[in-house]
């Protein structure tokens, strides 16, 4: 990983980028990253994911509504094609093979090398949990956050069946994770507290820590090493992402109700609202 940022009064300008063999697991990328207090902008949930792997898909967590999945912030590749060719490409150089590499599961050639788009890096994050009992406020409410781009920069929900799903959602903060209690300023307080004022979740119940962003960004991995202890990392566990438009996704609520045994279901049912440009 060879990070390059161009710094004005101290700070990283918008040139900043990394330059990422497509074998480099994310987690190692923000390690580096972060050494120049950096970072790339979207990012999956879980970071011991290759580069070259989420870039052949799409790469989205709960900051696409604001930069986009992944693929949206690569500045430029470089790509083995079916002739046996390497190719460097980006948005103005071989474009046709850059966007349709970008997303095409490795059917228009193979990502060797990328590089990432970065930009500055917070050293804390809040990480706030509500709560509720009404499918459709919740809805409304990610749609909410994504309206308030400038306040927010993470929007992940749950579906809670029942209480093996609490667990397998991550309802609870990580018990092992470096809480930092006197986090933030008066200003960032009163963010939290205006955003949440205008959310309509069940009001006794949210829930908000102050952690490091490495330690928010790798979350995933404190689930993965319990369950790695309990043996059950390694289960056969089959996954489904589907992108339901806005009219669908009640409908799609009713349907999982219907059709999955609330008492037997024990994995995670995940919902990040998008934005469609």
């Amino acid at each position: 990983v060879v990070v390059v940022a161009a710094r004005a009064s101290g700070k990283a300008t918008a040139h900043a980028y990394a330059d990422v063999g497509a074998g480099a697991l994310w987690v190692e990328v923000l390690e580096e990253c972060l050494k120049a207090g950096l970072a790339p902008l979207s990012w999956t949930d879980y970071l011991y994911l290759t580069v070259g792997g989420t870039l052949s898909n799409a790469g989205i967590s709960g900051q696409a509504f604001k930069h986009g999945p992944q693929i949206s912030n690569v500045l430029q590749l470089q790509v083995v094609t079916g002739s046996g060719e390497i190719v460097t490409c980006s948005r103005t150089k071989t474009p046709d093979l850059f966007f349709a590499v970008l997303g095409g599961l490795g059917q228009f050639g193979i990502i060797t090398r990328a590089r990432i788009l970065l930009q500055e890096a917070p050293p804390k994050v809040r990480w706030v949990r509500a709560f509720y009992d009404s499918f459709e406020t919740f809805t409304k409410d990610q749609e909410l956050l994504i309206s308030m781009p400038e306040q927010v920069d993470y929007v992940e929900g749950f579906m809670v069946l029942n209480e093996h799903s609490i667990h397998s959602s991550s309802i609870a903060f990580p018990a092992r994770i470096d809480f930092s209690p006197d986090f933030g300023s008066e200003g960032k307080k009163k963010v939290v507290e205006l955003v949440s004022g205008k959310m309509s979740h069940m009001r006794p119940h949210i829930y908000s820590v102050g952690v490091s962003y490495f330690d928010f960004l790798n979350r995933v991995r404190m689930e993965e090493e319990s369950l790695r202890s309990l043996g059950l990392w390694d289960v056969p566990h089959p996954w489904l992402n589907m992108f339901v438009p806005r009219h669908g996704i009640r409908q799609l609520k009713d349907l999982l109700m219907d059709t999955v045994l609330a008492g037997d279901f024990q994995g995670a049912i995940l919902v990040y609202p998008l934005l469609t440009d």
